[in-house]
């Protein structure tokens, strides 16, 4: 990618690390000219804006790129929000990506039952086992959901009688 190569001075293999290393240290570069009077602070704040554009890019082409089934940060993410219950950070994460493939829609599900919108959740994790019927994961958490929901139903029914 150009803004990796060019403006960040990266090869097309970076990671996310080197890429928040190098914007760092453009950041800090620009930063302290903005204050600058004149011609220069101008120039310096035009040069940090265009920077922050070039770094939400950057970060989107990563996201893209790396958005695959094994891929270690993700995981380790879904972990954390399943821990905490919070999971804007994957859902920012999700936001981004251009191809809803299958595991697009397995992790969409893992977000949308952390946020406790089963029904969400599980028309997602349909979704991903149509687009990969032999993915024995997808199975296994669809299975587990619908066996949730109706357990849920049925409690629902009992207390009602």
């Amino acid at each position: 990618m150009e803004l990796l190569n060019d403006y960040f001075n990266l090869g097309d293999d970076a990671s996310s690390g080197e890429l928040t290393a190098a914007y760092e240290k453009l950041k800090n570069t620009f930063s302290d000219r903005v204050f600058l009077k004149g011609a220069e602070g101008e120039t310096a704040a035009r040069e940090l804006m265009r920077l922050q554009d070039n770094y939400k890019s950057a970060d989107i082409f990563l996201k893209n790129r790396d958005f695959k089934e094994g891929n270690a940060e993700i995981s380790e993410m879904v972990k954390r929000a399943a821990k905490s219950g919070e999971a804007d950070g994957i859902q920012a994460y999700l936001d981004v990506i251009n191809d809803k493939n299958a595991y697009w829609h397995y992790i969409q599900s893992t977000v949308y039952y952390i946020k406790k919108l089963y029904f969400d959740a599980l028309r997602h994790l349909r979704l991903a086992l149509s687009m990969d019927g032999e993915n024995a994961k997808y199975a296994k958490a669809l299975f587990k959901l619908e066996e949730k929901i109706l357990i849920a139903n049925a409690e629902v029914f009992e207390e009602e009688e």
